[in-house]
């Protein structure tokens, strides 16, 4: 989790907020110590006055500004189940330019070709469905955990393994960026995604692999609980 308190420590927000509030403190406490008048006159407390003040409201529209933030950009907060899974064929070959022994292996693999498309669709519910959380940062920054199945290693295939994942949303609200990481394997890649205005309760994820093979890619569907 230090990723998270990393990001958390980033927030504008909060830093302007910290600095803000010492700020007003620090005024408020001058301005009522008791001072003999030799030391202090009724110009220098009007500027403290006005320190304080300006610190205060300024104090607000940060608190204002932060959230107005987390209502408009922290839309994908919460808990997902992946429901689709399609990834792309062998070589990015198109399903009409597979030969019938290719075909044969994808079906036994329990996947569906999709027609029309370089894709295959997974079939098993158990390959598919995995849990994933997302947690709102600031600007429409968030980091996430998904529990995927271990497909990596010989392993039980009800093992599961995290996955890190970061995502910045864009200020359309519709599409986004991020980035993911296995937590036990040098494995990395990329993420698109598109948040359909008909069906907001659903996130497509495009996903690509960086490290190692580079080769993995395909498209989730995230269904929001």
């Amino acid at each position: 989790m230090f990723w998270l308190k990393r990001d958390i420590l980033k927030n504008p927000f909060i830093y302007n907020i910290r600095w803000l509030s010492v700020l007003s403190a620090l005024a408020l406490l001058f301005l009522f110590l008791p001072y003999p008048d030799s030391l202090i006159n009724d110009l220098w407390k009007h500027i403290i006055a006005g320190v304080f003040y300006s610190a205060l409201v300024l104090l607000i529209n940060e608190f204002v500004q932060l959230f107005r933030d987390k209502i408009e950009l922290g839309i994908l907060k919460g808990k997902y189940v992946r429901k689709e899974l399609f990834q792309v064929l062998d070589g990015g070959k198109s399903a009409e330019q597979l030969t019938q022994t290719e075909r044969d292996k994808i079906v036994s693999a329990n996947q569906q070709i999709v027609e029309g498309t370089r894709y295959s669709k997974f079939l098993n519910t158990k390959d598919v469905e995995c849990e994933i959380e997302l947690n709102y940062l600031f600007k429409g920054a968030y980091f996430g955990t998904a529990k995927y199945h271990n497909d990596l290693e010989h392993v039980d295939a009800n093992v599961q393994t995290d996955v890190f994942i970061t995502i910045h949303l864009n200020d359309d609200l519709n599409t986004g960026s991020g980035t993911y990481q296995y937590k036990n394997f040098k494995v990395y890649g990329t993420y698109l995604l598109h948040i359909s205005p008909l069906e907001p309760n659903k996130i497509i994820i495009s996903f690509k692999n960086i490290i190692p093979s580079g080769i993995a890619e395909g498209y989730e569907i995230w269904e929001k609980k």
